[in-house]
């Protein structure tokens, strides 16, 4: 097909404006890789600052997969508790990770999950096991594989992991409201790493997530599109808008974890984890939990909103031990036995833990 005469001159300029744009950001993103310093890639954070007072913190070690991850055998006492992580890079002190039974439960999730706060038998999972074992008469595994900074992607990514290694029941991603961070954080090892999360999708989003001209630009338009009303640029006023870039990855993550638990025939249950108060406004709150769940139901996965159970209990006879010095309940023995019981409520509900092996239609 020919393109008519009149037209040629006007492609010609089109042609020239979009090679010239294709240029003009080819070199802002070699100046921006110049101007803006890369981050220290440092995964040992060293020590934790709580109330004041330096505490150990826990070591991480990079990862081709996972960017880091927990270093293996570590024992230290962090926030006076005494802390754990085994040789295989989880933390736990004695668990049969041979044994083949199918009665076992992989918890996935952050810090929350991995227990920042609480010593070795006062985590989730340990809760949790004890709960299973003592209701039920089955000698049930919980399997802690929180690791604290981790986001959706990385999540998920581990979720495939340990699931290949050994056979699981259910598997719990226990979702916090700060999942979706991808861009945001300070000082994070995955602001320019993170594209390592992104090898199986296409060049284009690999070069926009390794960018530091994106980054420079979004950070900026995030400032900017606060300010202008008056509000701090912090994350949980960006958490919520339809334009945060994480929810793209938190939606993609949540229901690649579906097919592959699928896959191993694996249940798979999302639980969105409660807030230590109410940081959002309460349409922000439920935009949150909406998105999580709208995304748990496009993939066809079982969801469990328990956002606001502390809430709840703010003023109640339990508030002093939920609420300790070291912070709200995700770090107090009676945050996690809290959460524990609720999970372990909704998974009888459910019919999840009559036998060794729950519903897999679910």
């Amino acid at each position: 097909m020919r393109v008519p005469a009149f037209l040629r001159p006007s492609l010609l300029r089109a042609g020239l404006a979009l090679a010239s744009l294709f240029l003009s950001l080819v070199l802002a993103e070699i100046v921006a890789h110049v101007v803006v310093a890369e981050p220290e890639r440092k995964f040992d954070a060293g020590t934790t600052m709580v109330d004041g007072v330096l505490h150990p913190a826990i070591e991480k070690a990079p990862d081709p997969v996972q960017v880091f991850r927990l270093a293996p055998s570590q024992e230290l006492k962090q926030l006076d508790q005494h802390v754990t992580i085994n040789d295989r890079r989880f933390r736990a002190t004695t668990v049969r990770y041979e044994d083949t039974s199918d009665a076992k439960i992989a918890l996935f999730g952050d810090s929350f999950v991995y227990g920042f706060g609480v010593g070795d038998d006062e985590t989730m999972a340990v809760h949790l096991q004890h709960l299973l074992r003592s209701r039920t008469g089955t000698p049930w595994q919980a399997l802690n594989f929180g690791t604290g900074g981790y986001n959706s992607a990385q999540v998920q990514r581990t979720m495939e992991q340990r699931l290949a290694e050994h056979s699981f029941s259910l598997a719990v991603y226990l979702y916090f409201p700060n999942d979706p961070e991808l861009w945001w954080r300070e000082g994070n090892p995955i602001l320019w790493e993170c594209s390592t999360l992104f090898d199986d999708s296409s060049l284009i989003m690999r070069a926009l997530v390794r960018s530091r001209l994106v980054e420079a630009a979004s950070r900026g338009f995030a400032h900017w599109h606060l300010a202008r009303r008056g509000q701090d640029p912090g994350y949980w006023r960006l958490i919520h808008r339809p334009w945060f870039p994480g929810w793209w990855v938190t939606e993609r993550s949540i229901r690649r974890m579906r097919e592959f638990s699928a896959r191993r025939e694996i249940s798979l249950l999302v639980v969105f984890l409660p807030f230590q108060s109410e940081p959002l406004p309460s349409a922000q709150h439920q935009a949150v939990v909406g998105r999580v769940r709208e995304a748990c139901h496009l993939s066809g996965t079982e969801f469990l909103d328990l956002s606001g159970l502390f809430v709840a209990e703010q003023e109640g006879p339990r508030s002093e031990s939920l609420w300790t010095k070291v912070g709200p309940p995700h770090y107090s023995d009676a945050g996690n036995l809290l959460l524990a019981t609720a999970l372990f409520k909704h998974l009888s509900r459910l019919g999840w833990v009559a036998g060794v092996r729950p519903n897999r239609k679910s």
